[in-house]
This record gives structure tokens, C-alpha cells and sequence, in this order.
């Protein structure tokens, strides 16, 4: 029994497109995809900007952008399509401006990129971002996993409806952290947070501690907060139905399933 590659399928085309613009015509990109997987590549040499659209679809589809005052919109034509594509982005080492990603079922990955403004979303693709230093950086998705690898920012946005939001060593000056009834799973934190979640897990754990602001609310899940040894702070906590515990030694004012 023989396996047929879905690409050299009856019908399905080939699909390998480059387009490119030079750094000075570019203030911010906006890319908007139904199902291609989008990669961002950094650090790279030369001037320009430029996009690799590939891979296979029934029917054809092709890549659409459009440049004005500055403004870059990339998509594709067409409605729906059977198939597998792909957009690779790839970008100055000096780009810093202000950058879009959508993707409806799509994965978006991006890796060491230093800009203004990054925003991601998709509804059930998953978002992989690792090293990002960015002023202001808003992430979003329905029911896809959010795994974020170094961040450094000033305002920071992640939201999910189901989907796992999981970020590792970042610092930052605010966060808000939305879910539904996915997990949260914040480590080496620096900054101050803002968590809210109906019935998914809860866990934080600060790399150091400087005073910052923390609020978590949870209506049915754990919420487990790790501190430094010589955090210094002042906790209030309550539970309707739950128990809370600490480790360190704290004043109480004892009122019902509160400290």
C-alpha cells in the first residue's frame, strides 16, 4: 500500500512567491492570513523587507500587498482553500517599526525581534514568541496555546478564551493576563500583573520582587504565587469555598476564608 504526497495530488498547485520593499517605504506591516502559518525571521542583512509565500493549495491561491503612506498590508486572494502555506517574513536587523500578525488557524512563530509595537492573533493556531523586546506587545487567541519564551516590554496584553497561556524569565512594567478557562503559567517575572482567569490554573513566580503590584482572581481554579525569600509586601486574600496558605509569616485579620 503506497502513500501520495498531498501536494502532487490531481489539482493542487505549486505556490512560491517573493516580494520585497525597502526599509525606508515601511513604517508598520499588517499581515492578515486564513490558514498559512506565519515564521518572522530577524537580523538580517541588507535593507529590505521581505516576504516568502509557498507550499500547495486547491485552487491556487496567491499573495496580495499593498503599500500606502507607509502602511503595508499583506493577504491572500481567495476565499478557502485545501492545502498547505506558508508566509516566512524576513526582516532588517535594524527594523524596529511597527508590526500586525493574523492568522485564523495558522500558527504564528517569531523569534529575537526588537520593535515598537508587535501585535499577534489567531483563533486556534498557536503563538510561539521568543525574545521580543517591544514597547508595547498585545497577544491574543481563542483556542490556541500562547508560549512566549524572554520578553522585555513597558505594556504587555495576553488573552485567550481556552487556550494555555505559559510565559518564561520576563520583564516588564505591566502585564494583563485574560482567560477563560485556560491555564496561566507566568515564570521569573519582573513587573507588575494583572490576572484574570474563570476556572483555569494559576501559577507565578517572580524572579525578584520590587515592591510591584500583583492581582489575581480566579472563580474556580488554583492560584499558586511564588516570591522571593526577602519579598516584602502586603497580602490580601480571599476564597469563597477554597482554603489560602502562605509560607511567610503574616499578620492576620481574620474575617471568613480571608488573610
Amino acid at each position: 500500500m503506497g502513500f501520495t504526497n498531498p501536494s502532487s495530488a490531481k489539482g493542487a498547485n505549486q505556490i512560491d512567491e517573493e516580494q520585497g520593499f525597502t526599509l525606508q517605504d515601511v513604517e508598520e506591516f499588517h499581515v492578515q492570513m486564513a490558514s498559512e502559518s506565519i515564521r518572522v525571521y530577524q537580523a538580517e542583512a541588507g535593507s529590505d523587507v521581505r516576504f516568502h509565500y509557498y507550499g500547495w493549495s486547491i485552487p491556487p491561491r496567491h499573495m496580495l500587498t499593498k503599500l500606502v503612506n507607509g502602511v503595508l498590508n499583506i493577504s491572500a486572494d481567495g476565499l478557502f482553500s485545501i492545502g498547505q502555506l506558508k508566509l516566512d517574513i524576513y526582516l532588517p536587523a535594524d527594523f524596529s517599526k511597527d508590526i500586525f500578525l493574523y492568522s485564523a488557524s495558522g500558527s504564528i512563530i517569531t523569534d529575537a525581534l526588537d520593535v515598537t509595537q508587535l501585535e499577534l492573533g489567531t483563533a486556534s493556531g498557536r503563538i510561539q514568541a521568543d525574545n521580543i523586546n517591544a514597547n508595547t506587545v498585545e497577544i491574543e487567541t481563542s483556542s490556541g496555546s500562547l508560549n512566549i519564551e524572554s520578553l522585555q516590554a513597558n505594556i504587555v496584553k495576553l488573552k485567550t478564551q481556552s487556550g494555555r497561556i505559559q510565559v518564561n524569565q520576563s520583564v516588564v512594567e505591566e502585564v494583563k493576563v485574560t482567560t477563560a478557562s485556560g491555564d496561566i503559567t507566568l515564570k521569573d517575572v519582573e513587573g507588575n500583573l494583572d490576572v484574570n482567569t474563570a476556572s483555569g490554573h494559576v501559577d507565578i513566580s517572580y524572579k525578584t520582587f520590587l515592591e510591584n503590584r500583583i492581582n489575581v482572581r480566579n472563580t474556580s481554579g488554583q492560584i499558586n504565587l511564588g516570591l522571593p525569600v526577602d519579598a516584602s509586601f502586603i497580602l490580601d486574600a480571599h476564597s469563597v469555598s477554597g482554603s489560602v496558605q502562605s509560607d511567610f509569616q503574616v499578620n492576620t485579620q481574620k474575617a471568613p476564608g480571608k488573610i
